[in-house]
């Protein structure tokens, strides 16, 4: 009886989760021009660097679900888009992002395009968690986005959001 209880229980509440993180909200970018749909209103960190004798903004947007599955969004200047003038060339420099962030290996990565802007897709699988990955090229600005959790596979909440990320 005392594991039927149990059993019980653990389904109630793991069901309770899923409920609070499907009451997700759309949450719209003016600054990056984006919308996306986040488990809440996200933290947002501005930051900028100097480089090639110019300064070059990001802002971050991170949001995380009760359930701990992280998502972040950051969209920052990058001057390099304007020599990139073909879609190999684009792709190329894509790629060179994708190098392992948190050590882990590179997996599935795959070409996309959104409202005719080129971008990557891939997936970063370590011992400990597994980061789901796009890199989109929007004119002069890069958007970077990541889903990822420490305590369960994030896929399904990685494809939901991705699903619903748009630009405006």
């Amino acid at each position: 009886m005392k594991f039927y209880s149990l059993l019980l229980f653990s389904t109630l509440l793991s069901t309770g989760i899923i409920a609070q993180d499907a009451a997700m909200i759309h949450f719209t970018s003016e600054d990056c021009g984006f919308t996306a749909l986040l488990p809440e209103k996200p933290a947002i960190r501005q930051d900028s660097v100097f480089a090639q004798d110019q300064v070059i903004y990001s802002t971050e947007y991170l949001s995380t679900s009760q359930s701990k599955v992280m998502y972040s969004i950051t969209c920052g200047d990058f001057p390099v888009a304007r020599m990139l003038d073909s879609t190999r060339k684009i792709m190329n420099t894509l790629r060179a992002g994708t190098a392992p962030k948190v050590g882990g290996e590179i997996q599935n990565v795959e070409e996309f395009e959104i409202d005719g802007n080129y971008g990557l897709s891939y997936i970063e699988k370590s011992d400990m968690f597994t980061v789901y990955n796009q890199i989109l090229l929007v004119g002069d600005n890069l958007f970077q986005m990541y889903v990822s959790s420490l305590v369960k596979d994030a896929k399904d909440e990685a494809e939901v959001f991705y699903n619903n990320f748009k630009l405006k």
